[in-house]
């Protein structure tokens, strides 16, 4: 994740100054809520783009979460935040689709700008569901700690849409750790605290002999 930061000094060609001055001030101060929300309500969701949403925490994970007050209301603000992208793409993508409804050849510049902002967006997106995973993980058992693995895919719903499935696997790949653990233990014929004691018993018996030698 740190190699993208790598890029942000990057300078490109000028934009008009009218439009400069509207961007450097969208991105240097914090806007009202009234304001934030009457920009998002004038974009709606294309009804053919399910994914354009921000993932609700699944209701079990919901009611391990109500014991710890700071944690309840970390996810939300989050959420909020996700919000902001999605309605970012959902200008963005309509922007684009106009685009290609007038002439699609003659606008190829500015439709490939849309869907690499598109793209920037999604992956935006995915990532923030990823972060709200990790900081949600102390709130989980030990035992749920898979659930927060990125190959389970992000739905309408933080942890997916099947979470007893997701969880019986989580429980699995525990067991399977588990059991690697203990065996490994035993390969050697004793655990590591034993292996420690023999050590230091050989340690005790060479000094000792040494000890003699010298009287």
């Amino acid at each position: 994740m740190d190699a993208l930061l790598e890029d942000d000094d990057d300078v490109g060609l000028a934009i008009s100054e009218k439009l400069a001055n509207i961007t450097n001030k969208a991105f240097s101060k914090q806007h009202s809520i009234d304001a934030v929300k009457k920009k998002k309500e004038s974009h709606k969701r294309p009804k053919n783009c399910e994914k354009i949403i921000v993932p609700k925490g699944n209701k079990e994970i919901w009611r391990q979460m109500h014991k710890q007050a700071f944690t309840k209301k970390r996810d939300p603000r989050l959420m909020n935040v996700q919000s902001l992208i999605t309605k970012s793409t959902c200008a963005i993508v309509t922007v684009a689709n106009k685009l290609l409804n007038l002439d699609g050849q003659k606008h190829d510049a500015e439709i490939r700008n849309c869907l690499d902002a598109i793209y920037l967006l999604g992956h935006a997106n995915t990532t923030m569901s990823m972060q709200r995973r990790d900081l949600l993980r102390p709130v989980l058992k030990s035992d749920y700690a898979a659930l927060c693995d990125s190959n389970i895919p992000v739905t309408s719903l933080l942890f997916g849409d099947d979470l007893p499935k997701s969880l019986k696997e989580a429980r699995q790949v525990g067991n399977v750790g588990r059991d690697y653990a203990s065996k490994n233990g035993k390969r050697f014929g004793f655990s590591q605290r034993h292996k420690n004691d023999f050590s230091w018993k050989k340690k005790h018996q060479f000094q000792q002999k040494r000890l003699k030698k010298d009287q």
